[in-house]
């Protein structure tokens, strides 16, 4: 009689297993690749709503009206770029920061607009505007200095 002495996997099992690897192989990496690009989103978010917070609070509790009146004068600039971390913000002025063209290729910018009001004393209203791809977070506060 012939005795089955089976040893070895045959060709349609092994393609099978490795068919069956591949697919949680691809599956893997795709949640993988996934979680990193949502992390590296959410990581950037959230310096620029730092930076974003930082300016809104140097605009109203550090400056002076000088300060204010010159960048009234070159209103509206745009903050974007490796400039735009709390880093640079506390370390430079935000002339050297701001720049005065539009971005063309950043996904993510800050618009800083002033308008002085009209009145006897000094009231500006000022407006910070994070655009990042189509959605839009507004800072709207008005700053007044008493004439002495």
């Amino acid at each position: 009689m012939f005795k089955s002495n089976k040893r070895a996997f045959s060709l349609i099992e092994v393609a099978i297993s490795i068919s069956l690897f591949t697919i949680l192989f691809i599956s893997s990496s795709l949640v993988t690749m996934n979680y990193l690009r949502l992390k590296d989103y959410n990581s950037n978010f959230k310096n620029s709503i730092y930076f974003l917070e930082g300016l809104k609070n140097i605009l109203e509790y550090n400056n002076c009206v000088e300060d204010i009146e010159a960048i009234n004068n070159i209103s509206p600039v745009y903050f974007y770029g490796e400039d735009m971390n709390v880093k640079s913000l506390k370390e430079g002025s935000l002339y050297s920061l701001s720049k005065l063209e539009l971005p063309t290729d950043e996904t993510a910018y800050i618009l800083l607009d002033i308008v002085k009001q009209e009145n006897e004393n000094h009231v500006y209203e000022i407006k910070i505007l994070y655009i990042h791809g189509d959605k839009l977070y507004e800072y709207k506060f008005m700053k007044e200095w008493k004439a002495l």
